[in-house]
């Protein structure tokens, strides 16, 4: 991963290569060799995967996953648009299990948040902060682009990007632990 993060892509492929001749059924490493390039007809790392979906239901949920997701990347490349859809469904439906999700408290949440930081608390706390043009910060729902956006910014040779930071968060949650606001942040 560190090859492909700096761009050395063929160093990538060799040590992915070498990585699933050690541990043929870590998913993973077929989900990060899926995404070094476009799947073509007869493409040699077709194989290797489908042997691994054969028997998917044996591995672990997090394979599971990581295998239909290299599936669903290789049968879209490969222009096999239903069967592309079908593994990538399932890798969603699994991944889906693997974490709690409480929809009404989400919605309380925001609308709180919607309530407490409203035109007047915004307005009465105008002359806080940092007064320079320089603080540029990036806000977002996860998987919303905020993180491209960070690198767009960062590209700029007077940009520093610093990555994924808590403190928002964490001041959220200061705030609505200070105010006792109803349907609270939770982790």
């Amino acid at each position: 991963m560190a090859y492909q993060a700096l761009g050395q892509f063929e160093e990538a492929t060799r040590a992915y290569e070498r990585a699933l001749e050690l541990a043929p059924k870590d998913a993973s490493v077929h989900l990060n060799l899926a995404n070094m390039g476009r799947f073509k007809p007869g493409d040699r790392r077709l194989p290797r995967l489908q042997k691994l979906l054969s028997e998917v239901e044996s591995l672990d949920i997090e394979n599971q996953i990581a295998a239909h997701f290299a599936m669903g990347k290789a049968r879209s490349d490969l222009g096999q648009y239903p069967d592309a859809f079908r593994h990538l469904l399932k890798a969603n439906a699994l991944k889906r299990r693997t974490f709690e999700y409480d929809e009404p408290q989400r919605l309380a949440m925001f609308e709180n948040m919607k309530k407490t930081f409203s035109s007047d608390f915004m307005k009465a706390r105008s002359d806080g902060g940092d007064k320079s043009w320089s603080p540029i910060f990036v806000v977002g729902m996860p998987r919303s682009g905020t993180t491209l956006m960070e690198q767009v910014l960062a590209s700029h040779s007077k940009v520093f990007g610093a990555g994924e930071l808590e403190a928002f968060k964490e001041v959220i949650k200061e705030c609505v632990d200070s105010h006792g606001i109803p349907g609270s942040i939770r982790r």
